[in-house]
């Protein structure tokens, strides 16, 4: 099988494999005849006579069989640490906004850093640059909910080295802030010049525990597939608070071919964030 046709089903695959949810856990509840709740774990049941129940807080209710209207199980709501960094993957931008008067602060190996600011409900201001400060580029970003698990958006990445150059981009997320995908389509310009034939760019992330999340990044230049395909794919952990870190892998399609004698993941790839 040809690599180029090998790329996209390693992408496809690895979509889907972030698709199941996590581990759902359930709790016993028990419904009383005045309206009131109780859920918890059952300790002890004796039909027509009582139940022992124990909530999450290590309470202990002894209720009257008399008292029951009905008992049963119920998925327990999971909590889950917030996501600070929802509007993007790995360096990869979705069509979620930022809200107003917030943002974020990202580095990759203490070399590369980027932040954002929304400066209302649908725009948002930012830059990217490295540790020496050049080159500077600037990212604003703008942001509209189609329905609730619809959002499109467009932006440009804006630097200038002699002339003005850099990528304009539009982009469509389907899903919430915890389970997406993303497609998102650029045109880079520079010199007085755009170029004819767009970047595809193909993303998405998916909540598998409370704390993690799987994400995968793809690029892929539209004239010439088989000179530029990258993937980058791992993993976000939510270290509560307002950080995150992602660790994942880079790896280029050439790499790929490899993998029949030699497997190679990919050069380590880790962003830490802090939301403000």
């Amino acid at each position: 099988m040809k690599v180029r046709q090998v790329f996209p089903i390693v992408v496809l695959l690895l979509l889907l494999s972030g698709s199941s949810s996590f581990a759902q856990e359930y709790e016993d509840v028990v419904y009383l005849k005045d309206g009131g709740v109780r859920r918890g774990l059952i300790l002890e049941q004796v039909p027509n006579e009582s139940v022992k129940l124990k909530t999450a807080y290590g309470e202990i209710f002894v209720i009257r069989w008399s008292d029951i209207f009905k008992i049963g199980k119920e998925e327990k709501a999971a909590v889950l640490t917030p996501n600070s960094h929802y509007t993007r993957y790995f360096f990869a931008p979705n069509a979620f906004p930022l809200k107003k008067k917030s943002g974020y602060l990202q580095t990759t190996w203490l070399t590369g850093w980027s932040a954002n600011y929304g400066v209302s409900d649908y725009a948002s201001i930012g830059f990217l640059t490295t540790l020496f400060g050049q080159p500077f580029i600037v990212t604003p970003k703008i942001s509209f909910k189609g329905s609730d698990n619809w959002h499109i958006g467009g932006g440009v990445l804006l630097g200038y080295i002699g002339d003005p150059l850099g990528i304009t981009y539009g982009l469509s997320t389907w899903g919430n802030m915890e389970k997406n995908v993303t497609v998102a389509l650029g045109w880079a310009f520079g010199g007085g010049e755009i170029h004819q034939s767009p970047m595809l760019s193909v993303n998405a992330m998916t909540r598998i525990s409370k704390s993690w999340t799987l994400m995968v990044e793809s690029w892929m230049l539209t004239d010439e597939a088989y000179d530029a395909h990258m993937l980058i794919y791992g993993l976000r952990w939510h270290r509560g608070g307002k950080n995150s870190l992602d660790a994942g892998f880079a790896i280029h399609r050439e790499f790929i071919e490899e993998w029949n004698s030699q497997f190679f993941p990919g050069f380590p790839c880790i962003n830490w964030t802090y939301g403000f």
